[in-house]
């Protein structure tokens, strides 16, 4: 059976978009003088853009952790791939914070709601997915994807702010997506 490897933060979850939200919300964007912005997330590193104590007191509050929506559309995705035949197995890499742990994996739980044994989680680094057996990629962050790609397997990034700069040129193994539609109409026709 073909196999997904499918992060969580940025294509299940819209973490960043969470984030911008609360940084706005506590009002943290007030000690630089403007709202943040989504848009301004021009690459994968969060610290180019939110201080890193920022990202410290989300990861130690609650409020923040427990409530990271998934975005539209994504269980459908993930039964639409067992539909297809995938087994797909969900990776995120561990975040600090006394909360992320029991958070993510209740997040998992809510969006894998019966849908049974071929969908399952890990905890992994971007560096340890690579290691993973899996047919195909489909993560938002564009290094990962080249990575995996060069190794001769295909990866798709979900398009977001943070990586629609890089070129794919010289990536043949990499496709770039508008969304969930777009990684079935690649990974729909790659099963038959």
């Amino acid at each position: 059976m073909a196999r997904v490897i499918c992060d969580i933060d940025g294509v299940l979850a819209a973490f960043t978009e969470h984030l911008v939200s609360w940084l706005n919300k506590t009002g943290r964007a007030v000690r630089r003088g403007h709202l943040y912005s989504v848009a301004e997330f021009r690459d994968y590193v969060l610290t180019t853009v939110i201080p890193k104590e920022h990202l410290k007191e989300a990861s130690q509050d609650p409020n923040f952790v427990y409530f990271v929506p998934r975005y539209d559309g994504a269980q459908q995705f993930l039964k639409d791939l067992l539909a297809l035949g995938y087994e797909v197995h969900l990776v995120t890499a561990p975040w600090t914070g006394s909360y992320h742990k029991q958070a993510r994996e209740d997040f998992v739980e809510a969006l894998t709601w019966r849908m049974g044994p071929r969908v399952t989680f890990e905890w992994a680094t971007s560096e340890e997915r690579l290691m993973m057996p899996g047919d195909f990629l489909v993560d938002d962050r564009f290094e990962t994807a080249a990575e995996w790609g060069k190794r001769g397997r295909q990866a798709i990034v979900i398009e977001r702010p943070w990586n629609v700069d890089f070129d794919l040129t010289e990536h043949p193994n990499v496709r770039r997506v508008w969304g969930y539609d777009g990684v079935l109409g690649i990974l729909g026709p790659a099963i038959k």
